[in-house]
């Protein structure tokens, strides 16, 4: 496609929209911020079906019988692979089958390496029938249902689907044999890796300086990348507390600066009645709280309650996490 007019429409014309048959891709016109710089002359795009003999046995255990599509782009002959931050969009077509929850339906990129991973920000818009997501880089993709479950959330039915959504997603985990309890109390370290994988916002090169935070555990980087974005301060004594089951006062704060971060308003537009406690909610927690109140992210705890000093628990945290992964 030759792409110089619509360059020059760049004022009017928000984005190239194409259908191949397979797959949708919408392409932005910025010369400022994507593939397409200003002096573009012509994109090539090749999209095209995987012969399944030749995607390897891990891959497809995951994608079942789905089809595996492989993406190629180049503009005036260079190929373009990788796209973090340039928000191109791909359209995977998925029909529901009886019985499939639409939130556990997800985008898979399968490696170079032979190895599958989940798109975290693909999504089912069941009004196109699709799997929408904005891919860090191209190459192979399938969409596929993450038959995912856990045997102990009998009662917390009002979380299965965000549980099951986020685990589907990679973004949640069980904690062995098939349980996810529930009921326990999230802890800080537990929270925040939670967060900060919903949004890809873990930054590998992040460096902790919590001194009870250890350069290698298992939260490091979630820790280290959030307090590089200002999503935590940890305490006066230079601690994070990881161990620790997390106040909600605290995790709706995480929560409002991870926002912050991602440039979502939470508030825009919206009104509620206060909390009825919301005069114990601390200081340094209170504008997050009446967001996250505001916005519907959360919902307190009954007769009007907050309880900002109560500690979440893993059903509870599950739940605010999709939420806010929904909206944005």
């Amino acid at each position: 496609m030759p792409v110089e007019l619509v360059l020059k429409e760049a004022a009017r014309i928000r984005e190239i929209v194409i259908d191949t048959g397979l797959a949708v891709v919408a392409i932005p016109v910025d010369p400022a911020r994507g593939v397409l710089a200003a002096g573009s002359r012509r994109i090539t795009l090749t999209v095209h079906t995987l012969d399944p003999a030749t995607i390897p046995a891990g891959p497809r255990s995951l994608i079942g019988s789905s089809a595996a599509l492989e993406f190629k782009l180049s503009v005036d002959g260079v190929p373009v692979d990788g796209l973090d931050g340039l928000p191109i969009r791909l359209e995977l077509p998925y029909r529901l089958k009886q019985g499939e929850a639409p939130g556990r339906v997800v985008a898979y990129y399968i490696g170079d390496d032979g190895h599958a991973e989940v798109v975290k920000n693909s999504r089912y818009d069941s009004s196109i029938a699709s799997v929408v997501l904005h891919p860090k880089r191209l190459g192979r993709f399938a969409a596929a249902y993450a038959n995912v479950s856990f045997k102990d959330l009998t009662g917390f039915a009002w979380a299965q689907e965000s549980i099951a959504s986020l685990a589907a997603r990679d973004i949640a985990a069980g904690t062995g044999g098939g349980a996810f309890e529930p009921s326990r109390p999230v802890t800080r370290a537990e929270f925040i890796r939670l967060l900060m994988g919903a949004f890809d916002l873990v930054d590998e090169g992040a460096a902790v300086t919590f001194r009870d935070v250890e350069a290698g555990a298992w939260y490091a980087s979630a820790v280290a990348s959030a307090q590089k974005l200002g999503i935590v301060k940890g305490r006066t004594d230079g601690t994070f507390g990881p161990n620790d089951p997390i106040a909600r006062q605290d995790m709706a704060v995480m929560i409002f600066q991870a926002a912050e971060a991602l440039g979502e308003d939470l508030v825009a537009g919206a009104s509620a009645v206060p909390f009825t406690d919301q005069s114990a909610v601390s200081a340094y927690a209170s504008e997050a709280v009446k967001a996250m109140q505001k916005s519907g992210l959360i919902l307190g705890t009954g007769n009007g309650k907050f309880q900002p000093k109560a500690h979440a628990n893993r059903a509870q945290a599950a739940v605010i996490l999709y939420r806010l992964y929904q909206r944005m």
